[in-house]
């Protein structure tokens, strides 16, 4: 039976909990993700319930808080995960483009300097052929461009690797968030609905969500129970996260560009990486590094091809024909992790048509205190300390290894293996094979000139 003073309690209880529900905002307010909450105060149906034995009041029933309704709009959900991921690949993309921008931008020591260097040595040659010095700082120029070459292609290199790094801990993240997601699915489809209990879930469901789309472009469903779906890139994109669970990404690279791969450890097919987030600029950033790389390696390839073309065709103070001054490929030895020694290598190559294109391998004996150069298939070897020479290869040996210690050798091609070739300033081949010297005596204007 309703009565002044029940009808006055119901409003009491429901305002209480409109008031908790008030505080509880005031004391999120600085909650990263948390949405505003709003108490849904409705009436209590009136007494008999419209059943025709049940006596009807005029009176009515009093309220009852119903439920707990979130700000949220869905709308402007997606339009901020968008913006975050947009600026997420913007900002991914400017530190990496960054980084690679500064090996080019070093003045007279970078490589622009450098080259410039050399053809002035050049210069210097030309007009006193005869020269030693000018020879030798010719040399040492030379010197400075393959290193200056090699430099880049190094810091290219490592650029790359800490990209391809970075993507692997995105997508690591990627995995963590979106099998977070399916957990929080189950728990949001045994909640009841319109609590507050089911507002926290559903707050941090939107975290999740948020930090996900600054990592890949996402198209998120949000379906009637509070639980998601989600795809890559747009509606139509492949799932992620369904009613069943997540999806597993995984990346790889080919061709110089990043691709993505679902269910990496049972499907072989590749898609393109979408087109917003942390995960789009680390593949801008990396397409652009193995342009660079390559751009490199043509403009060293160039460079070489035309300085030994010019080198041939003139002869040394011998007057020896000139050979090649440069070389593209080289050999390089790579230290496995497990090493503990502190073994020092001085490689040379002194005749490259002998070497292994398999590569080789180096490693320490610490019982006989012996070193093992050996062709990666194993066809040769030789053992011995202190210097070694396989295929072509010499190799000084010193500093202290330790029993285990192993070393990969193989070749680098490009910018990467770029060295020179003559070591003896006495050996550039700076002068033209004839000549044709005027006579004092001469009296006519005659001309002369010299064809090989």
């Amino acid at each position: 039976m309703s009565d002044l003073l029940s009808l006055g309690a119901s409003g009491v209880r429901a305002y209480q909990t409109a008031l908790d529900i008030v505080g509880e905002n005031i004391a999120n307010a600085n909650v990263a993700g948390y949405s505003r909450r709003t108490a849904m105060v409705t009436e209590n149906p009136s007494a008999g319930g419209g059943f025709p034995l049940v006596r009807q009041t005029a009176a009515g029933s009093g309220v009852n808080v119903s439920g707990v309704a979130r700000a949220y709009d869905a709308f402007l959900a997606g339009d901020a995960r968008t913006a975050s991921g947009d600026y997420a690949r913007a900002q991914t993309r400017q530190y990496w483009l960054s980084e690679i921008q500064s090996f080019l931008n070093t003045g007279s020591q970078g490589l622009a300097g450098r080259l410039t260097a050399f053809y002035n040595a050049a210069q210097d040659v030309a007009a006193d052929p005869t020269a030693l010095s000018a020879r030798d700082a010719f040399l040492s120029a030379a010197g400075e461009v393959a290193a200056q070459f090699r430099s880049l292609a190094q810091s290219f290199d490592t650029t790359r690797a800490g990209i391809k790094q970075d993507v692997d801990q995105t997508v690591d993240r990627i995995n963590d968030l979106t099998s977070a997601l399916s957990t929080l699915n189950g728990t949001i489809r045994r909640t009841a609905a319109g609590t507050s209990a089911s507002a926290s879930l559903e707050d941090e469901r939107d975290r999740l969500l948020n930090e996900l789309a600054t990592l890949t472009k996402i198209d998120v469903t949000v379906r009637g129970d509070g639980t998601v779906d989600l795809r890559l890139d747009n509606a139509n994109g492949p799932v992620l996260l369904d009613q069943m669970g997540a999806k597993l990404l995984g990346a790889t690279e080919a061709n110089g560009k990043i691709r993505l791969t679902l269910d990496p450890f049972g499907s072989s097919g590749t898609i393109p990486v979408p087109g917003s987030g942390v995960l789009a600029g680390l593949a801008d950033a990396y397409t652009q590094n193995s342009d660079s790389t390559a751009a490199i390696d043509t403009l060293a390839q160039q460079f070489i091809t035309s300085v030994n073309a010019a080198h041939r065709q003139g002869v040394d103070l011998n007057g020896v024909a000139g050979g090649e001054l440069f070389a593209a490929s080289s050999l390089v030895a790579t230290p496995s992790r497990t090493n503990t020694g502190q073994a020092t290598l001085d490689m040379q190559v002194t005749d490259e048509s002998l070497v292994f294109a398999g590569g080789y391998e180096l490693w320490y004996d610490g019982a006989t205190s012996q070193w093992t150069l050996s062709r990666a298939d194993g066809s040769a070897s030789v053992t011995g300390s202190g210097t070694l020479d396989l295929d072509g290869i010499h190799l000084e040996l010193g500093g202290a290894p330790r029993g285990g210690d192993w070393f990969q050798v193989s070749g680098v091609t490009g910018a990467a293996g770029m060295r020179v070739l003559v070591g003896d300033g006495a050996d550039v081949a700076a002068a033209a094979p004839w000549s044709a010297d005027i006579s004092a005596a001469n009296q006519g204007t005659g001309t002369a000139a010299v064809r090989s």
